[in-house]
């Protein structure tokens, strides 16, 4: 069943981004500077307000020396010391003057705006999504402050793992995007790369889903609600709509397979210790046939979309215990 143009399946670029020019997902306003704007303010009640950016450095420290974790085009991952405790957290710092000048700013704002509320008011805590503790918005910066991770990603771990503990490993993701999809949320950009797999300090088998900045919200999907959570505070029915126009992929309208499409190209990874596809593929000594027979599933469109995150949880290969 492996050769059933494996390569090719495996070879095909499932980290799409949004290509079609972003209907706002705000309502719509006239041109502000960014000092003037606090669109997470706005309508997101668990968003801390800063009175001046100075204000964020009465509370916590940022290493800009060499507590660099990350970058983008408008935002950076920097170490943080909270002053009144003395914990260590990961913040992300975003540039609203960066963001507003982007020549895709509409888009990107959403995209913004879209992971604050997933953190602050759609997701529940889940041990396998990254712990985001406050968001502030100040005049020129949002900043999110999150548990600091490993530095490490999946990228750079995946030759490690024996199948049986691969096994584990994926059960726990697959955990997590069953509980983002759930709550109605898609994560988009679950990639070959894996750098949005991450760990927390010395456990290499606990896996960390990061990064929601390209993940977004669709509630007819949604079978849990989070206590407390009111949508029409949160998006309006005019923003609903344009989500499906803003991201359909070739006339497709978003769904969870975009996911775990994703998922079966890390699970091969996972399995062969090869990010290049091979036809027929190498896999790891001691790979049990379950876990071929499962990754043939994933891979498969059709026979992929004919199950729910919850069947293939239930795949004998995580039942298992060889």
């Amino acid at each position: 069943m492996m050769n059933l143009k494996l390569s090719r399946v495996l070879a095909t670029d499932l980290n799409l981004k949004v290509t079609a020019s972003a209907s706002s997902l705000r309502p719509k306003r006239k041109k502000q500077k960014c000092e003037e704007t606090r669109f997470l303010l706005e309508r997101l009640r668990r968003v801390q307000m800063l009175q001046s950016d100075e204000e964020f450095d009465t509370l916590y420290e940022l290493d800009r020396v060499n507590g660099k974790l990350g970058y983008g085009s408008f935002a950076t991952v920097r170490t943080c010391r909270e002053k009144a405790s003395g914990n260590i957290f990961a913040c992300k710092e975003v540039s609203k003057k960066k963001l507003f000048a982007m020549s895709r700013s509409a888009e990107m704002i959403d995209l913004t705006y879209n992971e604050a509320a997933c953190f602050t008011e759609i997701l529940p805590e889940h041990e396998n999504i990254v712990k985001v503790y406050k968001i502030y918005e100040s005049p020129n910066y949002i900043y999110m402050i999150m548990e600091l991770l490993e530095k490490d990603t999946l990228a750079q771990t995946f030759q490690r793992y024996s199948c049986t503990d691969a096994r584990v490993l994926f059960r726990k993701i697959m955990q997590a995007v069953k509980h983002l999809h759930e709550y109605g949320v898609i994560h988009r950009d679950l990639n070959i790369g894996m750098k949005n797999i991450c760990f927390r300090s010395g456990d290499t088998n606990s896996p960390v889903i990061v990064d929601l900045n390209l993940s977004i919200y669709l509630p007819h999907l949604a079978t849990r609600i989070r206590p407390g959570f009111v949508i029409d505070q949160v998006f309006s029915d005019r923003e609903l709509k344009q989500i499906i126009k803003r991201v359909k992929l070739d006339d497709e309208p978003p769904s969870f397979d975009d996911d775990v499409s994703s998922l079966g190209k890390i699970l091969s990874v996972l399995l062969t210790g090869d990010r290049q596809p091979k036809d027929p593929p190498c896999f790891k000594p001691g790979c049990h046939p379950q876990a071929v027979q499962l990754l043939c599933v994933l891979l498969d469109n059709n026979q992929r979309r004919a199950l729910t995150i919850e069947q293939i949880l239930n795949h004998p290969w995580f039942q298992s215990s060889d």
